[in-house]
């Protein structure tokens, strides 16, 4: 399997000229079928369509040619271009259409009527894919493989799948990928008259649903090896902080840690390790109310256990509970070493034997498990040793979240990320019991603690899967090509 990384994204659609535009469209609610404006003629029946709101002076027969080539200007950096001009005959483009140039038929059709041939035989060679390919790309000076691919409406997706072969072939360097398709007369007027196109809203699950809406778009993708991509570790960051959302979202974690931390002066660490891991199913509500999306199967059983862990845990508390006592240096030292030690153990031998994602998950989940114990140890501490801990605390979580990110790009994110919640959970319950001597409670409050640690646990594993299907397809396609965006 080579890993295949989309480097470069252009949309055009009828909710904006932008990726950006759509997207923000598509968190609002607002909707991109209306009263057609750009079709050649109009409609005898106004059923609404989806248009590309591109200026007036772009409606004509070049319409397809002029949303793909200015889809390509939005797609293409200037590192492209000079990439281009440096190596062409090291860059391809797939195009996956199936009307291509379908309103130059129209053109074409009235000039046969008039009896002007020459001109209708012109038209009729422009509706051509590879004619509106041609024209749309003549700028670009791309000199490797240029191919067009129309199978209906998986046409886009094909050409997808044609340019990740060629990728893989090692033919070219880089691939342009796209799917486009412009509004026609012809297709409208067709559907219409098969009665396929909605007159109301769209009800496609409806059983008196009455058909489709047509529209038109464009969708570019930059795609090359993963291997050949250089890292730019400037540009990433500049990215990722001028992302208000992910500002937001590393404010939320700091302050989290903080709770964390001050939840570590108050209890033992077993207790809060637990009541944390519960805290993930809270999330998964509150995430499914915002985002109005409806939790799967497995993630509502996630919940369900999760939040019935955290009612053991509380009824737990209502016996004795001990708070533990600080490790020894010596003892200390040894669960972080080991920790490291074992997480660099998996790395070295159980790559090939289970593959990047899990290896990388577990080495993951230890890491972030010494950080959890570290952040105890430094809370509690005192002396010399609490700088130490503070140091091994943030190299600890550091690393687990490197080693997350690569696990990712090396195997199934489900799988990797529900092994690494495992151990990040269970592995300081644990360590609370064991080298931090947390006593259990005697009796039925111990019996409750113990189930209600195995329910936070695997609760919170399951909220890190999306059930068996997720991972049934990330098997079967172990061998097709990785796209990682």
């Amino acid at each position: 399997m080579i890993p295949i990384g989309i480097t470069r994204i252009a949309v055009r659609s009828p909710l904006g000229n932008s990726l950006d535009e759509t997207a923000g469209a598509l968190r609002r609610g607002e909707v991109g079928i209306r009263t057609p404006a750009d079709l050649e003629q109009v409609p005898k029946v106004d059923s609404g369509a989806g248009e590309v709101p591109l200026p007036a002076s772009d409606r004509g027969a070049w319409r397809a040619e002029i949303l793909l080539r200015k889809t390509l200007d939005d797609l293409l950096s200037t590192e492209d271009r000079a990439l281009i001009a440096e190596r062409p005959a090291r860059w391809g483009i797939v195009v996956g259409t199936t009307l291509a140039g379908m309103r130059h038929c129209g053109i074409g059709m009235r000039a046969d009527e008039a009896e002007r041939l020459a001109d209708a035989e012109e038209s009729y060679a422009r509706a051509c894919a590879s004619s509106v390919l041609a024209h749309a790309t003549r700028a670009l000076g791309i000199e490797g493989p240029t191919l067009t691919v129309s199978c209906a409406c998986a046409s886009a997706l094909s050409a997808v799948s044609h340019a990740c072969t060629l990728l893989e072939s090692g033919d070219v360097d880089a691939v342009i990928a796209c799917g486009y398709d412009p509004i026609a007369e012809f297709v409208y007027g067709g559907f219409a008259s098969l009665q396929l196109v909605a007159a109301g809203p769209l009800s496609p699950f409806a059983k008196d649903r009455e058909g489709m809406k047509l529209g038109e778009g464009a969708a570019f993708f930059v795609l090359r090896r993963l291997g050949d991509v250089p890292a730019n570790g400037k540009r990433a960051l500049r990215a990722v902080m001028g992302s208000r959302r992910w500002l937001l979202g590393f404010a939320c974690e700091v302050a989290g840690w903080a709770l964390y931390v001050t939840a570590l002066s108050l209890a033992p660490l077993a207790i809060v390790q637990a009541t944390a891991a519960g805290g993930i199913a809270l999330l998964a509500v509150m995430v499914a109310r915002i985002t109005r999306t409806p939790l799967a199967r497995t993630e509502r059983l996630g919940a369900l256990v999760s939040f019935a862990g955290l009612a053991l845990l509380g009824s737990s508390l209502l016996g004795a509970h001990g708070e533990g006592t600080l490790p020894d240096v010596a003892t200390a030292a040894g669960w972080l070493g080991g920790s490291a030690a074992l997480a660099v153990a998996v790395l070295r031998l159980l790559v090939g034997p289970i593959g990047g994602g899990p290896a990388f998950g577990i080495a993951t989940g230890l890491l972030f498990a010494a950080g959890d114990v570290a952040t105890k140890l430094a809370v509690d501490g005192h002396g010399s040793a609490r700088p130490v801990y503070i140091a091994l605390l943030l190299a600890f979580y550091a690393g687990g979240t490197a080693l997350l990110q690569a696990g990712f790009q090396r195997g199934s994110a489900l799988t990797t990320a529900g092994i690494a919640t495992l151990l990040t959970n269970a592995v300081p319950i644990a360590a609370g019991m064991t080298i931090f001597g947390e006593p259990l409670p005697s009796g039925v409050p111990g019996a409750l603690r113990l189930a209600a640690f195995a329910a936070v646990v695997a609760g919170a594993v399951l909220l890190a899967r999306k059930g068996k299907v997720a991972g049934v397809a990330a098997g079967a396609g172990a061998r097709s090509p990785q796209l990682i965006p």
